[in-house]
């Protein structure tokens, strides 16, 4: 049986070989609106008269991509058209194409040089990624747009000037491009993601302070100084501009500071205290995300939205004010912001993202503003500290809730919310305080929660039962709470448990036991 199975494992994988190897060999079959020869293969263009081709078929070496097959005009390199084909050796793209496609020549290894024409505006995600050989670009004049990776890992790439077209440079677009000295002059660029040029000659051996381009984008800083007042110059904090910076630890921004770009202070680990007050900027997507140290911040008046991820991670961060100018909260926000125990929501706040507060263990009480008209799921969710949640308008309220084991008082001012049914589902001990004939009433009568009239409720009466409190004067020890010590016993069990489990099992039972246990009948002489 054992060997049949063997011989059907051995039959099935020689069968999916041989159907992979016929695929590969098999004629082409074109789909309707393609066509090509025995070296190119192509897809033809809505106009009908231009053709983007989809897929090199040659030997390699000296490749010429001409300007016309079958009579139409060649404008575009389709998606992987000539990915991994690591026997071209010299390439040449006509003028006539205004289209480079994500992956069209990556990881061909051994080009050298590579010209692109003054049509194309945009080169696409991963373009020309880990064309390892490739020592020279030559861009055009219309370039508009380098996307996300499109050099990534052209470890020899050191000749590159991008034109004075250039606008945006995508993530990781040069990202280990070690040999690369000198990107151009970048004087219009507007947005670098992040790590666009990391591990580069041109950051790694840059001698000033501040690496700026264009109209006042910061690349990178490259200083010294521990408390930082950002240069006047500066207009935009650019992506990966603080990366994993280990020696600033507060940073005031000047009112010429407009944006914060994704991940600016992304891992600055000895950042504490941030000054954005006078600022235009928006918090960004990961912008502080995992600043490990960061106690304090203070947030422009005019900012509208607090990005996804913003401040993840910032386990230091006790408290903060959100300013009434905010509009939205992205997803993760503040989550894993074990520390912030004092959350001040400002009145413009219209919607909370997922998790935006998931797993602020400290954080103790919330009160959501009439302004806001969605609560997404989770944005509360395991905030083991919560006890008091105040709802002053018509919110509609998801899952939001979830694991907040601790909620005692959930308020709701408004008079027609909108509640999940799981909304409060791990809160067993909560009441629902409401008015009279409103639907936060209704919601609690039909689940049996306890319900109160709202002229119960104490606005003033707040206490705080938290995990722990933090003394924010020292910043030294903590208080705790009924939680911890619930959990420290649970702990505490269940170690004594395994501990007296683990003896039983290493000492063996006991004589008596063994005097009492039967022979087995088959030891028997």
């Amino acid at each position: 049986m054992m060997k049949s199975k063997k011989i059907s494992f051995i039959v099935a994988v020689m069968t999916v070989f041989i159907l992979t190897a016929a695929s590969m060999y098999a004629p082409y079959a074109r789909a309707e609106g393609s066509g090509g020869n025995d070296t190119f293969e192509y897809k033809v263009n809505d106009d009908g008269k231009s053709i983007k081709i989809t897929s090199y078929r040659g030997l390699g070496g000296s490749v010429k991509i001409p300007s016309k097959i079958d009579g139409r005009e060649v404008t575009g390199i389709g998606k992987s058209a000539f990915a991994s084909c690591s026997q071209i050796e010299v390439l040449s793209i006509p003028v006539s194409v205004a289209e480079i496609d994500e992956l069209a020549f990556s990881g061909c290894s051994q080009i050298k040089e590579i010209s692109i024409p003054d049509e194309v505006t945009e080169i696409g995600k991963m373009a020309f990624a880990n064309c390892t050989s490739l020592k020279i670009v030559n861009f055009g004049e219309r370039l508009k747009m380098v996307d996300d990776y499109a050099f990534m890992g052209c470890t020899s790439l050191s000749e590159l000037s991008l034109p004075t077209s250039t606008e945006e440079i995508g993530k990781y677009a040069f990202f280990n491009c070690r040999s690369l000295a000198d990107p151009g002059e970048l004087s219009k660029v507007k947005a670098v993601g992040e790590y666009a040029f990391e591990n580069t000659r041109w950051v790694n051996d840059y001698k000033g302070d501040y690496m700026i381009v264009g109209d006042g984008l910061l690349v990178k800083y490259k200083g010294n100084d521990k408390r930082l007042t950002l240069d006047k110059k500066i207009k935009i904090v650019g992506s990966s501009a603080f990366l994993k910076n280990k020696t600033v630890t507060s940073i005031k921004a000047s009112a010429n500071i407009e944006k914060i770009l994704d991940g600016a202070f992304e891992g600055a680990s000895a950042l504490e205290g941030v000054d954005l007050s006078v600022s235009k900027a928006n918090i960004s997507n990961r912008a502080f995300m995992d600043c490990s140290k960061l106690k304090d911040i203070k947030l422009s008046s005019t900012m509208t939205l607090i990005g996804e991820k913003a401040f993840i991670g910032c386990k230091s961060l006790q408290k903060i004010v959100i300013p009434n100018s905010v509009e939205y909260i992205g997803d993760s926000a503040f989550s894993g912001c074990s520390a912030l125990s004092d959350v001040t929501i400002g009145s413009g706040v219209k919607r909370f993202g997922k998790e935006a507060f998931a797993f602020c263990t400290a954080l103790g009480k919330i009160e959501i503003p009439s302004s806001a008209s969605d609560v997404a799921d989770d944005c509360f969710s395991n905030c083991i500290s919560l006890t008091r949640a105040v709802v002053e308008g018509n919110t509609r309220i998801g899952r939001s809730f979830s694991g907040c084991l601790n909620l005692e008082e959930a308020a709701f001012l408004g008079s027609s919310p909108v509640i999940d049914n799981y909304a409060f589902a791990d809160s067993t001990d909560v009441v629902i305080y409401a008015a009279n004939g409103s639907s936060a009433e209704k919601f609690a009568d039909e689940r049996h929660i306890t319900c109160e009239p709202l002229s119960k409720f104490s606005p003033d009466g707040y206490v705080y039962k938290g995990v722990f409190s933090i003394d924010e004067s020292t910043n030294e020890g903590f208080s705790m709470g009924y939680t911890a010590v619930v959990i420290f016993l649970i702990i505490g069990n269940i170690a004594v448990a395994f501990s007296i489990s683990a003896y039983v099992l290493l000492k063996g039972p006991s004589k008596k036991s063994m005097r009492h246990a039967k022979t087995p009948s088959h030891a028997k002489k």
